[in-house]
């Protein structure tokens, strides 16, 4: 959680740079993005809450904190090539990968009929 909240305050810093630069800063912009984050915030704190209390599990809230830190890994990435207008090029092959992974793994998705754990396949294929 801790590494999700530090992604969540680099994704605003580099958000307020690129808004600076672009000279498309907005206040209503900046606090509908920190709202935003801290929805996500107590929506993973209320998950945890109730997997722990009725499912003895943190599989749910560990799985949706590791989606929300690509999610936030991502827009960091938008946002630096907003600002810059390049990425060193084994990051775009990285990039490249995961999506190449995320593909896969949504056909895999809808296509699997077996109800089985997919998803948890899914996001670790999209991270490794």
């Amino acid at each position: 959680m801790f590494i999700l909240i530090i992604l969540m305050l680099v994704d605003t810093i580099f958000g307020w740079v690129k808004a600076f630069k672009l000279k498309k800063w907005k206040s209503s912009s900046a606090k509908w993005g920190l709202v935003g984050k801290l929805c996500e915030l107590i929506l993973l704190f209320v998950i945890g809450l109730i997997c722990k209390h009725y499912m003895d599990s943190t599989i749910i809230v560990d799985t949706s904190i590791i989606y929300f830190s690509v999610v936030e890994v991502g827009s960091i990435i938008e946002n630096y090539c907003e600002i810059n207008n390049n990425l060193p090029p084994f990051i775009v092959d990285i990039i490249n990968r995961i999506k190449l992974n995320i593909s896969k793994q949504l056909e895999e998705f809808f296509n699997n009929k077996k109800g089985e754990w997919i998803w948890v396949n899914f996001i670790m294929a999209t991270i490794c």
